[in-house]
């Protein structure tokens, strides 16, 4: 069983990002999603870091395959209605957005 840390991004720093990228998941006010965490896996490439957003399922997901740039994550400790391991989010690593460690919480916050 693979486990993933999550890691809580700095909101100021994303709400950056997609002011010059709209690309980046927006975390606008204006768009009602002032609540919402930006939460995904840190990955580090050519001695860079990346964050690698993770979202809520969504029923456009349920028949979907993972792919290269797109993984199902699953709860392997819960079950669905069909038995099958509970799909708890999705990782779209086209959406991964630079990061550098002074923008990193771990959920202990840490």
């Amino acid at each position: 069983m693979k486990k993933l840390d999550l890691y809580y991004i700095d909101l100021k720093y994303i709400r950056d990002l997609s002011n010059a990228d709209d690309n980046v998941m927006s975390i606008s006010p204006q768009r009602g999603k002032q609540s919402r965490p930006f939460v995904g896996v840190v990955v580090l490439m050519n001695n860079r870091k990346y964050c690698i957003p993770f979202t809520s399922p969504k029923d456009k997901f349920k028949n979907k395959k993972s792919q290269v740039d797109f993984i199902k994550v699953f709860d392997e400790e819960r079950r669905d209605e069909n038995g099958q391991f509970k799909l708890i989010g999705i990782l779209n690593i086209n959406n991964m957005v630079p990061i550098e460690a002074r923008y990193i919480k771990s959920r202990s916050g840490d």
